[in-house]
């Protein structure tokens, strides 16, 4: 499999190979052939008008739902309300909303609340039911609903001083709302309220179009790809102007796709942090909730350690090192009786694979969970070519690829930890990317952002460069698109099960934590040869039962030899 964190650390050492590691057009083939083709998700749009049903814009009453939408994330166009409409009477129901929920009864009017600030979605309520409390003090009004073809609304707006960065996050880091909660949408009824105050408030660097006005950033390799909350393309980050000039961040592309790097190592990781890179079900501060690792918080030597990681880390070619890494954080489970954490791995070659949770007791006392179950799903496969991605688009010599023994030729980035599995097998561990070379990497060019431009000659061969590189994708487009073409009919040819089949269940995993870091197995699974596989890993227990006093660490995949 192709080693991204070798290519980047020829690069840093040399000019050839840092010419080929700034290569678009070759990152994109890498991730295509990897991680697959990127799938935009569906555009909002306004539903049309029901006969006999109210429309309330963005708002929801939680709970009371007797049939849920399955696997059914459509906008709302005019057969799906109509269909839901349909669903409601059938169930005597007085609600649904464009998620596809069907409710026998909702809240009072004035309790509902913002569920999203996705344009179309929101909740239908019946004409009758609502009859009787539309005059009561505090209830919001409908909303009128145009009849006609809807109106796709492809991406959030653009805001002065501000970057969009289109289906991206970086989790955590939220400011506390007024009310108590990390998120702003009960305190801001509106996006543009939203906007409003998260320009208003001090020491906020970005907020998220799902309401969370945020204190600082991941690195942008750690960022998350995310949808809206109905799986739309209505979805994004908004940096300040300032703060991705400061730390210089590469800007969204102009179609508002990912850079192709960052794409990468977004997507290449095998050790997940719950509090980061995981989705964590009821992570709003009171349920669930996002905690400094106490663990490294009393460390009397990490301020003096960081500090020798950030001397190390300069590089004489750039400006200055990125921002520090910030201290790794935990989710804490506080009480909760719905415990889901979901987390995927990508692009995984040939091989056998151990999924483990790293988790601890929280205190002495007894936990009032001591059993789980874990499902490995599988998400996508594709077909293997590791050699394939470095190919000429015009076919025959093979420039870009590296001679033998260098990035590209071995399996460096297959998951590897140390020690051995539950089975006896021997493992390796999995190499930690070096996030400081990396970011230097990965930084946008100094004189993209406003800093003193760098001397003409140099920008005239950087002029020259880019025009090459144009002219080269022009001629490799339509062989390119050749290529996309063949790997979807490979795609069906592909060993194994099919997509959203299960390749591991465990239930009712008795965990034995204790007040130190435990390895819980989460499930085994094998990629066959000549496959690529995208997997998905939960750890989950509905039983109704509350939770309490648990810590998890991370999510670690781990390859058995």
């Amino acid at each position: 499999m192709f080693n991204g964190e070798g290519l980047l650390g020829l690069a840093g050492v040399n000019q050839y190979w840092r010419a080929i590691a700034s290569n678009d057009y070759i990152w994109g083939r890498i991730n295509a052939a990897r991680f697959g083709e990127e799938v935009m998700p569906y555009h909002m749009c306004m539903p049309p008008p029901v006969p006999g049903w109210s429309f309330f814009h963005n708002l929801d009453s939680h709970g009371n739902d007797c049939v849920d939408p399955g696997v059914d994330r459509s906008p709302p166009s005019l057969e799906k309300v109509e269909r839901l409409a349909h669903l409601a009477d059938l169930h005597g129901a007085v609600a649904f909303n464009t998620g596809g929920w069907v409710k026998t009864r909702v809240s009072p009017p004035q309790n509902w609340g913002i569920s999203t600030y996705e344009p179309g979605a929101g909740m239908f309520v019946r004409d009758s039911y609502l009859s009787a409390r539309l005059a009561q003090r505090g209830t919001p009004q409908p909303t009128p609903l145009l009849p006609g073809p809807p109106k796709p609304i492809a991406r959030p707006p653009d805001l002065p001083g501000w970057v969009l960065y289109p289906l991206l996050d970086s989790p955590g880091f939220e400011i506390q709302a007024p009310d108590g909660s990390n998120c702003f949408q009960q305190t801001c009824r509106t996006f543009e309220e939203l906007a409003a105050r998260a320009g208003a408030t001090p020491g906020a660097v970005a907020f998220n179009t799902l309401g969370y006005v945020k204190s600082d950033l991941h690195a942008q390799a750690n960022w998350q790809h995310r949808k809206g909350l109905s799986d739309s393309s209505w979805a994004g980050l908004y940096v300040r102007e300032e703060v991705v000039a400061a730390r210089r961040l590469l800007r969204p592309l102009p179609g508002g796709g990912l850079d192709p790097r960052l794409r990468y190592f977004q997507l290449n990781k095998t050790r997940l942090q719950a509090a980061r890179d995981v989705h964590v079900v009821g992570l709003n501060g009171n349920h669930m909730e996002r905690i400094a690792d106490p663990d490294t918080d009393t460390d009397p030597n990490q301020q003096q350690r960081q500090k020798d990681k950030e001397e190390e880390g300069k590089d004489d070619d750039v400006q200055g090192p990125p921002p520090p890494q910030q201290q790794q954080q935990l989710v804490r489970l506080r009480s909760i009786c719905w415990l889901q954490l979901d987390a995927g791995f990508y692009g995984l070659g040939p091989g056998r694979y151990q999924a483990l949770w790293v988790m601890r007791k929280e205190c002495a006392a007894d936990v009032p969970v001591t059993k789980v179950n874990f499902t490995i799903t599988l998400s996508a496969k594709r077909p293997h070519r590791p050699l394939d991605v470095f190919r000429s688009g015009g076919g025959g010599a093979d420039p870009a690829g590296p001679p033998g023994g260098a990035a590209g030729t071995k399996d460096d980035d297959e998951p590897q930890p140390l020690g051995s599995s539950s089975r006896g097998q021997k493992r390796q561990e999995v190499p930690e990317a070096n996030e400081k070379k990396r970011g230097l990497l990965l930084q946008a060019p100094a004189g993209q952002q406003g800093e003193a431009p760098p001397p003409q000659q140099q920008r005239e061969e950087q002029g020259r460069q880019q025009h090459q590189q144009q002219q080269q994708q022009q001629q490799q487009q339509q062989q390119q698109q050749q290529q996309q073409q063949q790997q979807r009919e490979e795609l069906q040819e592909v060993a194994g099960p099919k997509a959203g089949s299960q390749l591991s269940a465990k239930t009712n995993v008795d965990m034995g934590l204790r007040l130190t870091w435990t390895d819980v197995p989460a499930g085994e699974f094998e990629v066959p040869a000549g496959a690529i596989y995208d997997v998905g890993v939960r750890l989950w227990n509905f039983d109704g039962m509350w939770k309490h006093h648990l810590l998890f660490k991370e999510l670690r995949l781990v390859r058995l030899l």
